[in-house]
């Protein structure tokens, strides 16, 4: 069954299959890439999946005030099960950094809650596609240090 979702840039509406979840795709409008969201199932009210998406947060350590707008809910319930993936991805994406020395060490629990506080600001306000760049890009300016610095192979060694 298809569902819809908006273009984070444009605002374009734009639906896609269940099975296109977490590919990217052009938005016809605008070009841009962007992450095709999880599709959004009907909420059930206050024992449905929006409540236990934000308790799972909560136990992650963050605050968050579910909208009282019910037109949102739809949109809201499908960014919370992003910032879940995405969190997973973060994980995945650190020991990739890691393995292949693009970082020098692994980050703190407190440098990776604040990675994680910046990345979900991003998925929440609609500025995140998903691709590992811009989560590269999030790490990087949230915590510089952990950048490896790049060997120039041409450079004379000392």
């Amino acid at each position: 069954m298809r569902f819809k979702f908006n273009c984070p840039t444009c605002g374009q509406r734009i639906s896609a299959e269940p099975d296109q979840y977490h590919t990217t795709a052009p938005c016809p409008t605008c070009g841009v890439d962007l992450l095709v969201p999880t599709p959004t199932v009907p909420l059930r009210g206050a024992a449905g999946e929006l409540p236990a998406l934000i308790k799972r947060l909560e136990r992650m350590g963050f605050t968050y005030t579910r909208s009282t707008d019910p037109v949102d809910s739809a949109q809201e319930f499908s960014r919370l099960q992003d910032a879940l993936h995405a969190f997973k991805d973060l994980d995945d994406l650190i020991e990739k950094l890691s393995s292949t020395s693009k970082i020098t060490r692994l980050p703190t629990t407190e440098e990776k809650t604040a990675i994680r506080t910046k990345l979900f600001s991003h998925i929440m306000h609609g500025v995140f596609g998903g691709a590992e760049e811009e989560m590269e890009t999030v790490i990087f300016s949230v915590v510089p240090a952990l950048r490896a610095k790049e060997q120039n192979p041409g450079a004379p060694s000392a």
